[in-house]
């Protein structure tokens, strides 16, 4: 009986007649669960260049960020503590050659026998790679100090880049705009120039010190900054001067990330909401930074253009997108300003400008210089310094690139937009002569 029964018994890979096999079952489903790519005869001639991403599960989540922490963890401990740049130093020192300047040197034997004694980590810099990028003198040594300063640097930097990548949320190298909200708003307690701030100017605050970021760094409107091109730039830089209390009111004045600058833009906003909606109208813009007897500067031509060109809502302007118009205004000279303006002047997005654009503009300079009781200049004789300023290229139009290569870009678009930039222009001689003449305004 019992031989009978076993004999009963299916196998494991025989299923009854008309059933797949268990193995079948599993090919099957591996097949439609393993996500893999369709087969299809373009990928063999074209290659993917695009793959989205997949949500992945809470598991996966979890791993990825535990994986992520563990890593910058591991990348954190290879930076020299101060007590190991102090024994670097001294180590340095110790084998160096003074010259008459007090200036220590060393060869690459040197070198190599310094690196030989020092730990691991720093053992990584005693490389005939980094030793060659130095400059040498005529017996082949390197300054101690640059070395030195390199060793510092990079270890300055790499911490920035762990801090940084802990608020990398999706993992990819770049921050969005809701990663650096975060960051600066734990950045903001270690800023000494930041201590007793109002807890309820914080929000307009971080948007501001973010809206810069994102006005330099991402010019191709990505929604999101690379890390490295981050820690890299000159406005981290800028931020991080707020850590010095010693820093003077003067230069506070003139750096963004200030208590004072950044209330400053606040202010302006307040100012020009006249009817206090939250929200900045064509007409309340066109006052912005009007003289002192309420007369505008900025051409209508220009605030209609800005509404038509930047990002409003029903036609109204919120805070952020005044941001933008301000970095705008005052950072002519940079790339991401002249491209703003560029959208404004090229009306058609023709990709140049011509005679007619050009005239459209500088007419409402005249018509202002005019209501103002001023000599207005003939509109032909500013268009022709313009194209002498510019050089374009084809000399019946004017390309961005012309706009950018010339150098006076900024000089051609506050006088097209602007009436004090233009009076400013006009004026610029007899101001050179008279040093006692009033300084220009932030961005002119």
């Amino acid at each position: 009986m019992e031989a009978a029964t076993a004999a009963e018994e299916p196998k494991d890979d025989v299923a009854p007649v008309g059933r797949p096999t268990l193995d079948a079952l599993f090919q099957k489903y591996y097949a439609k669960y393993s996500r893999a790519p369709p087969e299809d005869e373009s990928f063999k001639r074209i290659p993917r260049f695009f793959k989205k991403k997949e949500n992945s599960n809470p598991i996966h989540a979890m791993l990825r960020r535990g994986a992520r922490a563990r890593f910058l963890q591991r990348k954190s401990e290879e930076i020299l503590t101060t007590e190991e740049l102090d024994e670097l130093y001294q180590a340095l020192s110790n084998r160096a050659t003074f010259d008459d300047q007090k200036i220590g040197r060393l060869n690459f034997d040197d070198f190599q026998a310094v690196g030989a004694k020092m730990p691991p980590k720093a053992r990584a810099f005693f490389t005939a790679t980094l030793f060659l990028q130095f400059e040498r003198d005529e017996y082949g040594r390197i300054n101690i100090l640059n070395f030195f300063d390199y060793c510092m640097r990079k270890g300055t930097l790499l911490q920035a880049h762990i801090e940084l990548s802990a608020y990398d949320v999706v993992g990819d190298g770049y921050l969005r705009e809701q990663d650096m909200d975060v960051w600066v708003s734990n950045l903001i307690p270690t800023l000494a120039q930041l201590r007793g701030i109002d807890e309820t100017f914080l929000p307009f605050y971080i948007c501001t010190v973010v809206r810069k970021f994102f006005f330099f760094l991402d010019p191709m409107h990505r929604e999101r900054i690379g890390i490295k091109k981050l820690i890299l730039s000159p406005y981290l830089l800028e931020l991080f001067e707020l850590r010095d209390e010693t820093v003077p009111e003067t230069r506070l004045m003139s750096n963004w990330f200030s208590f004072q600058s950044t209330l400053r833009a606040y202010q302006d906003y307040l100012h020009l909401d006249i009817d206090q909606d939250g929200m900045l109208s064509r007409e309340e813009l066109q006052h912005f930074r009007a003289d002192l007897d309420g007369s505008d500067c900025l051409t209508p031509v220009f605030v209609e253009r800005v509404f038509q060109e930047f990002h409003t809502w029903g036609g109204l302007m919120d805070y952020k997108t005044f941001l933008t118009f301000i970095l705008t205004v005052d950072y002519r000279k940079s790339h991401q300003s002249l491209r703003n303006y560029w959208l404004c002047l090229d009306m058609d997005h023709r990709g140049y400008i011509t005679d007619d654009e050009l005239s459209y503009f500088f007419n409402d300079i005249v018509r202002m210089m005019v209501a103002r009781g001023e000599q207005p200049i003939p509109t032909k004789d500013v268009i022709v310094e313009i194209f002498d300023m510019i050089h374009p290229v084809n000399p019946d139009r004017i390309t961005f690139d012309d706009l950018v290569k010339c150098r006076n870009g900024d000089t051609v678009v506050g006088m097209l937009t602007d009436l004090r930039a233009f009076l400013d222009y006009e004026t610029r001689e007899s101001r050179i002569q008279d040093p006692n003449a009033p300084e220009d305004q932030p961005g002119q």
